[in-house]
């Protein structure tokens, strides 16, 4: 079964979660940028407007002053502040209290020369002349606006084409950085059906078999085959001097000799028994569950063929190498 398809490890369930939640992320950081950007400039284009209406502002104030002189001047005639109908204003003294005001919007702020409050427009001067006691005069237009439709226009324009285009950025940013992971699930997948085709051929063997010795009712024929070889092996001990004892269960076969094995095992090796000598002088063999009798009896050949051929000569390099062999 491969990772990716495995339920627990489904890598395109993971990179789709992973995908949703990096862009929704992503999104989210993206939309605060965008609003930031567009806080930018949305003061950044109040500001070129304000600008722009400082001289028209200025101009105003201009045809203001001149009202307020004759009014001074004229205090005990007439009493009626100048109105005009295509602006406000307002008069303050030095301690910024107010005198008189035909102002919408009533609150001024006096430290600012030009500045917007709600849809109104304020322009601060400063006069040089105190007329009727007031140090500044605040002059108020309204704002049509349109520079804020036009600002709300480009900024939605704009914030949507960059909006995509981040977000297109990225989805492809997230892809380079799921590669790698991808690429290592893909590995462990290749090593997982690498590695469990390995596995299927022994544990196949092995079902094989269990299934060969309860169909085949190989058991009862290993221990009559067993049998057949102790009885080999008997008389084998008759002929052969350096055979001490055989002794066995089933098919496992110990022959124990009073001479090395390690040259028999070698010997029979070559000729196309394989055997193995445990303790310097036993040998051990097993033959397999679907050995038959003539196979046995062919394996048992090669052995007495080797000891009549190897023994004598093994046992008299031994007697040799003995310290009682020396002395002799």
């Amino acid at each position: 079964m491969l990772v990716s398809k495995n339920r627990g490890t489904n890598l395109l369930k993971s990179e789709q979660k992973t995908l949703i939640s990096f862009l929704l992320l992503y999104s989210f950081l993206s939309i605060l940028i965008l609003l930031f950007l567009a806080f930018i400039y949305y003061n950044l284009q109040k500001e070129n407007m304000l600008q722009d209406q400082n001289n028209r502002l200025k101009q105003h104030s201009f045809e203001l002053i001149p009202k307020l002189q004759y009014l001074h001047d004229n205090f005990g005639k007439t009493k009626v502040y100048p109105r005009f109908s295509y602006f406000n204003s307002a008069i303050y003294d030095s301690s910024g209290k107010l005198i008189f005001s035909t102002l919408k919007e009533s609150e001024a702020n006096l430290r600012d020369s030009i500045y917007k409050i709600k849809d109104k427009i304020h322009y601060v001067r400063l006069l040089e002349t105190y007329y009727l006691g007031a140090m500044y005069i605040v002059i108020e237009i309204s704002d049509d606006e349109i520079w804020l439709s036009f600002v709300k226009m480009k900024v939605i324009a704009y914030g949507i084409m960059l909006f995509l285009i981040l977000l297109i950025a990225g989805y492809f940013l997230l892809k380079i950085f799921l590669k790698p992971m991808r690429d290592s699930i893909y590995l462990l997948d290749r090593f997982i059906k690498d590695t469990t085709h390995e596995l299927n051929t022994p544990i196949t063997a092995i079902l094989t078999n269990i299934e060969m010795i309860d169909e085949e009712k190989l058991l009862p024929k290993a221990a009559e085959l067993g049998q057949h070889i102790m009885g080999r092996l008997a008389e084998m001990k008759e002929h052969f001097d350096c055979i001490s004892e055989s002794r066995g269960r089933g098919r496992m076969i110990g022959i124990e000799l009073d001479i090395p094995g390690a040259d028999l095992v070698s010997v029979c090796l070559e000729k196309g028994l394989r055997i193995n000598c445990t303790h310097e002088t036993v040998l051990r063999f097993m033959p397999a569950l679907t050995a038959t009798k003539e196979q046995v009896d062919e394996a048992l050949d090669i052995l007495q063929g080797v000891l009549a051929e190897r023994a004598p000569a093994i046992r008299s390099a031994a007697d040799t190498d003995s310290p009682s062999g020396a002395e002799e």
